[in-house]
């Protein structure tokens, strides 16, 4: 009985962060998920099989990265900022998430309960992309899409561009690593597995329908790992060590993806009857160039606004830095909304709320789990826990991937099955 609730709790711990909206009480408090429900759940199910949880290192060093959070907001003196203690509330909830995966047998976790779920949010990302029956308008007033979806398909004038899938996240990158988290999960393990070729197609597609650049590089980057730790590990003839079809498949999600997501650059151009916020705007009417992932391979990608925003953020809060580099300025959230900004680096973002210690303290969590996972090749999670450390250090670099909450529990589940002892006698076949 105990172990079928645990299995339902899982369920729906994963719906909560992947299909679920959050919901908005305040405007002074963050937004409510279905999980923070499940929350009281969770933690009754982790302290009442509290004897089968083996100690982790890793474990301490996430109540010693809270401690410190707390520290830094009474050096700030922000201890009457509310906002503030929800950064330590979500590293604890990170905590009982992988706690309550470290502890639970679930059976079939990639078929039974990963792949249902995996197949409703293929199914609301595509209705979102070509908005079937207006789907946005669900989007944009139930999932926090506001001027995204408003904008969805279109540039800052108001000129076609290329969509970018933002899913129920609300945001294109953080939705690309999902999809990309997703990928490495179902990464087939058996060429010959058609069903297993099948989802890794459909997975690595709706990643390139986001159109992430950061992403893309993470793709990249893992490709390139999974080849040579293939290349040194097996000792037959080098032809015969490499797998081919997930490379054939990733080359035609992107193509396929192509077709979808390519901009339109006008011959002719003309004002057009509607408009944004009322204003007439220019339309346009001629050829098709690249997509906006594809802008990666441009020389003058440095040039663009994504970009030279994002320096622009980054000096502006260098200059802070300066000013605290060891405790940095504490979470102070208001301080991004108020002046309408986005770190755009979890690195940065780090730094300037943590100081260099915390940034350190971010690194070694990072890097501790990377580790951790590439030396026990024999876990059946622990390829893909690496994959994820490297996917999250790269996008890491020009998004906040463990800002988001979603993300950070997923890190977390996976980190869990990862410490789970169970999980390699589940006969979870492929």
């Amino acid at each position: 009985m105990i172990e079928k609730f645990n299995n339902i709790l899982a369920y729906l711990i994963i719906i909560s962060i992947t299909l679920i909206p959050p919901i908005k009480i305040d405007d002074n408090l963050p937004s409510i998920q279905f999980l923070d429900v499940l929350l009281p759940f969770i933690t009754l199910s982790v302290f009442s099989n509290y004897k089968k949880i083996e100690f982790r290192k890793f474990y301490v060093f996430i109540i010693i990265f809270s401690f410190y959070i707390l520290l830094t907001i009474l050096i700030n003196n922000r201890t009457d900022q509310i906002r503030d203690y929800f950064e330590i509330f979500k590293m604890l909830k990170f905590l009982i998430v992988i706690l309550f995966f470290s502890i639970t047998p679930i059976k079939q976790f990639k078929n039974h309960v990963l792949l249902p779920i995996f197949s409703a949010v293929v199914l609301f990302n595509l209705l979102h992309y070509f908005n079937v029956f207006n789907f946005n308008e669900i989007i944009e007033l139930y999932y926090n899409g506001g001027i995204h979806i408003q904008t969805f398909g279109l540039n800052s004038i108001g000129l076609p561009a290329t969509k970018r899938m933002m899913g129920a996240i609300g945001n294109p990158n953080n939705n690309a690593i999902l999809f990309l988290f997703f990928s490495i999960i179902f990464y087939p393990k058996n060429e010959k597995n058609k069903k297993e070729l099948l989802i890794f197609f459909i997975a690595i597609f709706m990643f390139f329908l986001c159109q992430s650049r950061t992403g893309f590089v993470a793709l990249f980057v893992i490709i390139l790992f999974g080849v040579i730790r293939s290349l040194i590990k097996n000792k037959a003839p080098i032809l015969k060590r490499l797998k081919y079809k997930p490379l054939i498949i990733i080359v035609a999600a992107y193509l396929f993806s192509y077709s979808f997501s390519a901009n339109i650059i006008p011959t002719s151009t003309y004002i057009s009857k509607t408009s944004l916020n009322g204003e007439p705007i220019i339309g346009a009417d001629g050829k098709y160039t690249a997509s906006y992932l594809n802008s990666i391979f441009n020389s003058s990608v440095y040039k663009s606004n994504s970009v030279q925003g994002r320096l622009t953020v980054w000096k502006r809060l260098w200059i802070m830095i300066k000013n605290k580099p060891f405790f940095g300025h504490a979470p102070y959230k208001e301080y991004f909304y108020n002046n309408k900004i986005y770190a755009e680096s979890e690195y940065v973002l780090m730094t300037w709320r943590y100081g260099f210690i915390g940034l350190l303290l971010y690194l070694v969590l990072l890097g501790q789990l990377f580790f951790i996972s590439f030396k026990n090749k024999t876990n059946k999670y622990g390829n893909v826990l690496m994959m994820f450390v490297i996917v999250i250090s790269i996008t890491a670099l020009t998004n906040v991937p463990l800002s988001s909450r979603e993300l950070l529990v997923f890190f977390g589940i996976v980190i869990g099955l990862f410490y789970n002892p169970n999980q390699s006698i589940l006969n979870e076949k492929s």
